[in-house]
This record gives structure tokens, sequence and C-alpha cells, in this order.
């Protein structure tokens, strides 16, 4: 499995004032190359108006690219340490659980 290739942006869409803005507002996530759409997160409508969840949300899936390369950097950095100069175990297996799952290869 092969997903779009970062940096990937957010920008809101079809916002406006919150009585004015259609119920479909969203944070688009783009890849940068314009190219497509990766990803919508809806603004929920309630009383609270959940803004700042979904730019949060937005933030973590447009940021999701570069975590990847990061963990499969430090997965690489740390296998290749001397065993004497290695953390344990136990730091290797939750990079490689996030990689796997990043990649479609474990839910």
């Amino acid at each position: 499995m092969k997903h779009t290739p970062g940096p990937w942006a957010k920008e809101w869409a079809n916002y406006g004032p919150w009585k004015q803005r259609p119920p479909e507002a969203y944070v688009r996530i783009r890849a940068t190359d314009g190219h497509k759409d990766v990803a919508k997160v809806y603004v929920r409508r309630t009383k609270t108006n959940n803004l700042e969840e979904a730019e949060a949300n937005a933030c973590l899936i447009a940021a999701a690219p570069y975590l990847l390369q990061v963990c499969k950097g430090a997965l690489g950095y740390l296998e290749a340490l001397p065993v004497f100069g290695r953390p344990d175990e136990p730091w290797f297996k939750p990079l490689r659980a996030a990689i796997a799952k990043a990649e479609g290869l474990e839910d």
C-alpha cells in the first residue's frame, strides 16, 4: 500500500460565521503538490462549535507523512547502534507498530 506523498497541508473550506456557515464546513488536507485532497475533517455542529478540535485533528493528519518518515529514521538509527549502545528492545516495538499501522500492515 502506498500513500500520497507528503508534505500535506491543511486549509479551511466552506467556512464562515457560525450562523452562516453551511453544515458541511470542513478542514481540507491536501498534498502540497496540489494534485488531490487527501482527507476532510468535518466540524461537528454542536453548541461548543468544535472548531479547535477539527483544527487539531487536521494538524495531526497533515503531519502524518512527516511523522512516518521520522519513525522510520529513528528505527533505522536505533537498529544501527552497536548492541551494547542500544536502548532496551521495548523502544523498538512501538516504533515498528506505528510504522506498520501507518503502512496498513496492522489495524
